[in-house]
Protein backbone atom coordinates (compact mmCIF):
# COMPACT_ATOMS: atom_id res chain seq x y z
CA UNK A 1 0.00 0.00 0.00
CA UNK A 2 2.61 2.64 0.93
CA UNK A 3 4.51 1.22 -2.35
CA UNK A 4 1.89 2.44 -4.54
CA UNK A 5 1.86 5.96 -2.74
CA UNK A 6 5.37 6.37 -3.27
CA UNK A 7 4.93 5.45 -6.77
CA UNK A 8 2.05 7.21 -7.81
CA UNK A 9 3.91 10.05 -5.88
CA UNK A 10 7.24 9.63 -8.23
CA UNK A 11 4.85 9.53 -11.73
CA UNK A 12 2.90 12.78 -10.40
CA UNK A 13 6.53 14.24 -9.97
CA UNK A 14 7.71 13.40 -12.88
CA UNK A 15 4.64 14.27 -15.23
CA UNK A 16 5.02 18.02 -13.19
CA UNK A 17 8.04 18.61 -14.26
CA UNK A 18 8.15 17.29 -17.49
CA UNK A 19 5.53 19.79 -18.13
CA UNK A 20 7.22 22.43 -16.41
CA UNK A 21 10.81 21.97 -18.52
CA UNK A 22 11.96 25.60 -19.26
CA UNK A 23 12.60 25.79 -23.09
CA UNK A 24 15.44 28.39 -23.84
CA UNK A 25 14.51 31.87 -25.75
CA UNK A 26 16.31 32.48 -28.68
CA UNK A 27 18.60 35.32 -28.96
CA UNK A 28 19.80 36.95 -31.70
CA UNK A 29 23.09 37.03 -32.25
CA UNK A 30 23.56 40.84 -32.01
CA UNK A 31 22.54 40.58 -28.14
CA UNK A 32 24.62 37.61 -27.62
CA UNK A 33 27.63 39.51 -29.37
CA UNK A 34 30.00 41.16 -26.60
CA UNK A 35 30.09 45.02 -27.73
CA UNK A 36 33.59 46.01 -28.66
CA UNK A 37 34.65 48.95 -27.37
CA UNK A 38 36.03 51.78 -30.04
CA UNK A 39 39.90 52.67 -29.26
CA UNK A 40 42.49 54.47 -30.73
CA UNK A 41 43.30 51.98 -33.53
CA UNK A 42 39.43 52.74 -34.29
CA UNK A 43 40.53 56.13 -34.94
CA UNK A 44 43.74 55.80 -36.79
CA UNK A 45 41.24 53.64 -39.34
CA UNK A 46 39.33 56.44 -40.00
CA UNK A 47 42.47 58.95 -40.07
CA UNK A 48 43.92 55.96 -42.74
CA UNK A 49 40.44 56.19 -45.12
CA UNK A 50 40.50 59.77 -44.86
CA UNK A 51 43.97 59.89 -46.13
CA UNK A 52 43.84 57.47 -48.62
CA UNK A 53 40.63 59.41 -49.89
CA UNK A 54 42.55 62.56 -50.23
CA UNK A 55 45.35 61.22 -51.50
CA UNK A 56 43.62 60.79 -54.88
CA UNK A 57 41.45 64.24 -54.78
CA UNK A 58 44.33 66.56 -53.79
CA UNK A 59 46.37 65.51 -56.60
CA UNK A 60 43.97 66.15 -59.23
CA UNK A 61 43.26 69.24 -57.35
CA UNK A 62 47.00 70.22 -57.38
CA UNK A 63 47.43 69.60 -61.04
CA UNK A 64 44.81 71.45 -62.32
CA UNK A 65 46.30 74.52 -60.59
CA UNK A 66 49.59 73.50 -61.78
CA UNK A 67 48.65 73.47 -65.21
CA UNK A 68 46.54 77.45 -64.89
CA UNK A 69 43.33 75.21 -66.26
CA UNK A 70 41.41 74.93 -62.85
CA UNK A 71 37.54 76.36 -63.63
CA UNK A 72 34.57 76.01 -61.27
CA UNK A 73 33.31 73.66 -63.53
CA UNK A 74 36.16 71.39 -63.33
CA UNK A 75 37.16 72.01 -59.78
CA UNK A 76 33.44 72.02 -58.05
CA UNK A 77 33.60 68.59 -58.36
CA UNK A 78 36.38 67.74 -57.08
CA UNK A 79 35.81 69.73 -53.81
CA UNK A 80 32.84 67.59 -53.43
CA UNK A 81 34.12 64.79 -53.21
CA UNK A 82 36.76 66.14 -51.11
CA UNK A 83 34.03 66.97 -49.09
CA UNK A 84 32.34 64.05 -48.73
CA UNK A 85 35.63 62.65 -47.92
CA UNK A 86 36.09 64.75 -44.90
CA UNK A 87 32.41 64.84 -43.76
CA UNK A 88 32.39 61.10 -43.58
CA UNK A 89 35.25 61.55 -42.01
CA UNK A 90 33.96 63.93 -39.03
CA UNK A 91 31.12 61.53 -38.54
CA UNK A 92 32.89 58.55 -38.51
CA UNK A 93 35.46 59.87 -35.72
CA UNK A 94 31.69 61.70 -33.76
CA UNK A 95 30.16 57.86 -33.60
CA UNK A 96 33.60 56.92 -31.88
CA UNK A 97 32.66 59.19 -28.97
CA UNK A 98 30.26 56.87 -27.20
CA UNK A 99 32.07 54.53 -25.26
CA UNK A 100 35.87 55.26 -26.73
CA UNK A 101 38.70 53.92 -24.33
CA UNK A 102 41.56 56.01 -25.39
CA UNK A 103 44.30 53.90 -23.51
CA UNK A 104 44.56 51.15 -26.01
CA UNK A 105 45.17 50.44 -29.48
CA UNK A 106 47.56 53.76 -30.35
CA UNK A 107 48.45 56.86 -28.68
CA UNK A 108 47.35 60.47 -29.44
CA UNK A 109 51.25 61.09 -31.24
CA UNK A 110 50.44 58.16 -33.36
CA UNK A 111 47.05 59.66 -34.58
CA UNK A 112 48.45 63.46 -34.56
CA UNK A 113 51.49 61.88 -37.16
CA UNK A 114 48.55 60.61 -39.46
CA UNK A 115 46.12 63.43 -39.25
CA UNK A 116 48.85 66.19 -39.77
CA UNK A 117 50.03 66.08 -43.20
CA UNK A 118 46.41 65.33 -44.73
CA UNK A 119 45.13 68.51 -42.68
CA UNK A 120 48.36 70.21 -44.21
CA UNK A 121 47.64 68.84 -47.40
CA UNK A 122 43.85 69.84 -47.69
CA UNK A 123 45.04 73.22 -46.43
CA UNK A 124 47.79 74.15 -48.63
CA UNK A 125 45.69 72.78 -51.87
CA UNK A 126 42.81 75.15 -50.98
CA UNK A 127 45.33 78.25 -50.05
CA UNK A 128 46.53 77.47 -53.47
CA UNK A 129 43.31 77.61 -55.29
CA UNK A 130 42.14 79.94 -53.66
CA UNK A 131 45.40 81.99 -54.53
CA UNK A 132 44.74 81.13 -58.27
CA UNK A 133 41.39 83.19 -58.50
CA UNK A 134 40.20 84.80 -55.11
CA UNK A 135 37.20 85.87 -56.90
CA UNK A 136 36.05 82.34 -57.76
CA UNK A 137 37.15 79.87 -55.40
CA UNK A 138 37.14 81.37 -52.16
CA UNK A 139 33.59 81.76 -52.58
CA UNK A 140 33.50 78.12 -53.89
CA UNK A 141 35.33 76.89 -51.11
CA UNK A 142 33.36 78.61 -48.65
CA UNK A 143 29.84 77.66 -49.97
CA UNK A 144 30.74 73.63 -49.89
CA UNK A 145 31.71 74.14 -46.06
CA UNK A 146 35.21 72.51 -46.31
CA UNK A 147 36.33 74.76 -43.17
CA UNK A 148 33.35 73.31 -41.38
CA UNK A 149 34.14 69.67 -42.14
CA UNK A 150 37.87 70.13 -40.87
CA UNK A 151 36.74 71.74 -37.91
CA UNK A 152 34.56 69.24 -36.99
CA UNK A 153 37.53 66.15 -37.46
CA UNK A 154 39.34 68.64 -36.01
CA UNK A 155 36.91 68.98 -32.85
CA UNK A 156 35.61 65.13 -32.61
CA UNK A 157 39.95 64.29 -32.64
CA UNK A 158 39.83 66.75 -29.55
CA UNK A 159 37.51 65.57 -27.57
CA UNK A 160 38.23 61.67 -27.86
CA UNK A 161 41.58 62.44 -27.63
CA UNK A 162 42.88 65.01 -25.01
CA UNK A 163 45.87 66.72 -26.08
CA UNK A 164 45.88 65.54 -30.05
CA UNK A 165 45.34 68.82 -31.26
CA UNK A 166 48.07 70.49 -29.46
CA UNK A 167 50.70 67.52 -30.84
CA UNK A 168 48.77 68.39 -34.41
CA UNK A 169 49.70 72.13 -34.30
CA UNK A 170 53.26 71.28 -33.01
CA UNK A 171 53.47 68.87 -36.20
Amino acid sequence: MIFSRVVFSLLTLGAISAVATPTPVPVSDEKRAIEKRADVSDVLGVVSTLGDATGSILPQINSLISSATATADNITPLLQQLQTALNTAGTSIQNLESGFDASTGGSAQDVANGIAPIINDVVTTLSDLQALNTGVFGPLIASLGLDAALNTILVGLGVLLAGVLELVAAL
